[in-house]
């Protein structure tokens, strides 16, 4: 959106407390040398469609919504999209000469974090659970196309556009015959397989890695949703296995939205010295 006064993030939640976005994002605007402007205002949820539109009519560059204004952000933005309600909200927004431009952005994060590892697209892909970040990443997906996504037990609700692209497996990670299963759904070997687990440790999963590690020809990466390092010491493939944890995914969700926003790609190692910065305060 052209203007001829600075370009505006604007961070809106009804508690911003503890939120690094502004933080980290003015850092990198910095590193850019962008003539941006961040602000943080807490919004009711009850006022936000006033506040939407008020941040239209001042043509604000972008906004990213934090809880529990992600949901009520959807249904204000994005309408009766089929996609958008299944994931349950949006994050992120950006103003594209007057019409929002909208998306959620941890499963664009995710990817991002696999990107570093291995060919989204190539990959073996497994899901396991359900939650905010699995269906943020099938959404992803649709624009992104990995060649095989696998759901164990997804749910009933997936709209045609994901369904299409996902394969839903009616076995979970704990199947002692897992690796037969997904074989016959899949066929060959990939270079790189991903797991995603919801509400899991990683080492409470090491049957699944296994499974995972006759498929992957170079590397297993995971992310649970309630991962940490020291889960990795209780597995035996310290050279294969790379695990994203919710630090990292976070720091990646800046990463994706500040690239989407100033449609400049910031140096990885500058967020995450800035969110790291933060979080130590």
């Amino acid at each position: 959106m052209d203007s001829s006064t600075h370009k505006v993030l604007c961070c809106v939640g009804s508690a911003v407390g503890g939120q690094p976005t502004q933080f980290v994002m003015e850092k990198a605007i910095a590193a850019a040398h962008l003539d941006w402007r961040v602000i943080t205002v807490e919004v009711e949820p009850d006022n936000l469609e006033a506040a939407i539109a008020g941040m239209r009519a001042m043509r604000f560059t972008a906004i990213r919504f934090f809880p529990p204004l992600e949901s009520r952000a959807a249904q204000l933005m994005s309408g009766q999209c089929a996609v958008t309600s299944f994931v349950g909200g949006i994050t992120s927004a950006r103003n594209n000469n007057g019409t929002w431009e909208c998306w959620h952005n941890s499963g664009l994060a995710l990817i991002d974090c696999f990107a570093n590892r291995g060919d989204w697209a190539a990959a073996t892909v497994w899901l396991d659970g359900d939650g905010e970040t699995i269906r943020s990443l099938v959404a992803a997906n649709i624009q992104l196309s990995a060649r095989r996504i696998l759901w164990s037990n997804p749910p009933s609700d997936l709209p045609s556009e994901i369904s299409s692209r996902t394969i839903s497996c009616r076995f979970s990670v704990q199947d002692a015959e897992a690796t037969d299963r997904i074989v016959a759904e899949i066929g060959t070997e990939s270079e790189t397989a991903c797991l995603v687990l919801m509400g899991s440790q990683v080492s409470e999963r090491v049957h699944a890695l296994a499974t995972l590690e006759t498929l992957s020809s170079r590397q297993l990466v995971v992310f649970s949703s309630t991962s940490s390092d020291k889960g990795r010491s209780q597995i035996d493939w310290p050279g294969k296995l790379a695990i994203i944890d919710q630090p990292a995914l976070e720091i990646a969700k800046e990463i994706v939205d500040c690239r989407r926003w100033t449609d400049r790609q910031p140096v990885r190692s500058e967020i995450q010295d800035a969110y790291e910065e933060y979080m130590d305060l």
